[in-house]
């Protein structure tokens, strides 16, 4: 989903699909965080990711850490919703909150 406002800046989730349609113009900014519900966790997932980035080995391994996942919507004025059992159920649900909620 893309949407347009009056000045024709466009509004989209990044996908495969969107940064071939947009590669340079775009300018994608953050819209939530996906990131473990345990404190502690979700400590060392924030030193991990800002020390090695989301990308390659370390982000990778973060990806497949076990317990409960969070969604963290603050970028965009929503809320923060807990207690998805797999990040890939958390990811799915905030791909459809933002698709409803902010595009």
């Amino acid at each position: 989903m893309i949407s347009f406002d009056k000045d024709s800046n466009a509004t989209f989730l990044v996908t495969p699909t969107t940064t071939a349609m947009f590669p340079e113009a775009a300018k994608p900014r953050r819209a939530s965080h996906v990131e473990p519900m345990s404190p502690r966790a979700r400590f060392w997932f924030r030193v991990l990711r800002r020390a090695f980035g989301e990308y390659g080995r370390v982000g990778n391994w973060t990806r497949t850490w076990k317990g409960l996942w969070q969604i963290n919507l603050h970028p965009v004025g929503g809320p923060i919703i807990k207690g998805f059992f797999s990040r890939d159920n958390a990811i799915e649900f905030e791909i459809n909150w933002l698709n409803a909620n902010f595009l």
